[in-house]
């Protein structure tokens, strides 16, 4: 580039998504796993700085990373790296996650560089019920492939991290009812 800074592209989150109380993962991740997105802090799932009341202004400083430990977002990790063990029987039908994730990357490029995105990017079409880790997992990296895809070629782009500050969610815990992290 014109000044000579390398960039290494970091695909940050935070607490899953801006739906859990951070930043990441589109809405229709939790959605698609049966979360209501009125009801996350109703019901204490997550505690979000939009629904903060009095006011979201009024809404503490660094609050936000307890929803690491909140239903919403320990949830979707779970999902995402133990889904298979977690829940087995969490099936996800036809293509409606992989498509989605195309689209939005697609639409991310578009408005980056002011054009299509490169129509060789394909991704593999869900035809059957799919496990939900496997699901999220390949919308994720289908995602990250039309990004590296739009990206390629730059000399000032140093490299690719795999996802900035993961979470294991509820992988590791041994007694779920017992408080773990910061509530």
């Amino acid at each position: 580039g014109k000044y000579n800074i390398d960039v290494y592209v970091d695909p940050h989150q935070d607490v899953w998504s801006r739906f859990s109380g951070g930043c990441g993962a589109p809405a229709w991740t939790l959605e698609l796993v049966g979360f209501d997105l009125q009801n996350l802090t109703t019901t204490g799932a997550a505690v979000l700085q939009q629904d903060y009341q009095p006011s979201p202004d009024d809404f503490p400083k660094m609050l936000w990373p307890t929803n690491l430990y909140k239903l919403a977002c320990a949830t979707m990790f779970t999902l995402f790296w133990s889904g298979n063990d977690f829940a087995p029987n969490l099936l996800v039908g036809e293509g409606k996650c992989s498509v989605e994730a195309l689209s939005c990357a697609r639409k991310w490029a578009k408005r980056k560089k002011e054009k299509k995105a490169d129509p060789r990017v394909s991704l593999k079409t869900v035809t059957v019920a799919t496990p939900i880790q496997d699901y999220l997992q390949d919308c994720y990296i289908s995602a990250m492939r039309v990004v590296a895809e739009e990206l390629r070629g730059l000399e000032n782009v140093s490299g690719f991290g795999t996802m900035n500050e993961p979470h294991n969610g509820y992988h590791g815990q041994r007694n779920l009812s017992s408080v773990w992290g910061q509530l």
